[in-house]
Order: C-alpha cells, then sequence, then structure tokens
C-alpha cells in the first residue's frame, strides 16, 4: 500500500512538474539566445553596453558614455533574425514617457519617445498585441530607461 502511494505520487508530481520544467529551460534558452544576439551585434559594430534590458517585445542596450542606445523589436518567430537598430545619443536628446490611458481600461499604450528631428520611439506596452503582459511593470522599466538616457 505505501509503495502504490508513494509511485502515485511521484507520478503525479512529475506530471505537474515536467511541464513547468519544460517552459523554464525554455525560457532561458530564449533569454540566452537574445543576449548572445546582443553580444554579437555589439563585438561586430565595436560596442560595449554598460547596461543591457531584455523586456518581453524589445532588447535594450546604452553604450558605456552614452552615445549609443541600440534597440531591437523581438517578434512572435522566437528564432528569427533579429534587426538591431543604432540609435545615435547626443547631449541634446530628450527622451520623455508617452502613455494612453482609457477610463475603464486603464494604460493602453506606453512609449518612450525621442525628441529630435526624427522623433523615434521605443514601445514599451501596446494593450492591443500585449496580452498577458502587466502595463504598469512595462511603465517602470520604461521609467528606468527615460532616467538612464536623460
Amino acid at each position: 500500500m505505501d509503495t502504490t502511494t508513494t509511485l502515485l505520487g511521484i507520478g503525479f508530481f512529475l506530471l505537474f512538474m515536467l511541464p513547468i520544467l519544460w517552459i523554464v529551460l525554455k525560457q532561458n534558452n530564449h533569454t540566452n539566445y537574445l543576449k548572445n544576439s546582443l553580444k554579437n551585434f555589439g563585438t561586430t559594430e565595436n560596442l560595449e553596453f554598460s547596461e543591457t534590458e531584455i523586456t518581453h517585445r524589445a532588447i535594450l542596450a546604452i553604450t558605456a558614455n552614452k552615445e549609443v542606445l541600440v534597440f531591437a523589436a523581438i517578434a512572435n518567430d522566437k528564432k528569427s533574425n533579429i534587426d538591431f537598430q543604432k540609435i545615435p545619443l547626443n547631449k541634446h536628446a530628450k527622451f520623455t514617457i508617452e502613455t494612453t490611458q482609457t477610463k475603464g481600461e486603464g494604460i493602453t499604450y506606453i512609449a518612450l519617445k525621442k525628441h529630435d528631428d526624427k522623433q523615434e520611439s521605443i514601445v514599451f506596452y501596446n494593450d492591443d498585441t500585449d496580452l498577458g503582459t502587466d502595463a504598469l511593470t512595462c511603465l517602470q522599466v520604461a521609467k528606468k530607461w527615460e532616467k538612464l538616457l536623460n
């Protein structure tokens, strides 16, 4: 009786834990792939990053001397080619957080916008496409990068 109960317990434990472990390993592999892609891009462009961030929708990195911001949007296709963009920073560049809120739904859009002639923006949250993502968490990340860039 004890052996049967123990085996059933181990079986149920494995039944529930193996899918969770699989998801964790898969996410870690994806994060490592993104980190290596950023590192390879930095090596080919002779850039050394002092701060990096990988979010659910983007990769951000800034050089040690704060001259270049590197940005790449992450597509839904996990292993697609990552298109890194170098955004040159100057001392006069000003970044602000742009948010859109609706009365019943709360925050629906968060972006970090560069105010210069190109008007580039980095989207951190879009309610239409970011299902299951917490807007306030994305807002905190956007505030962190606004502080770093200004």
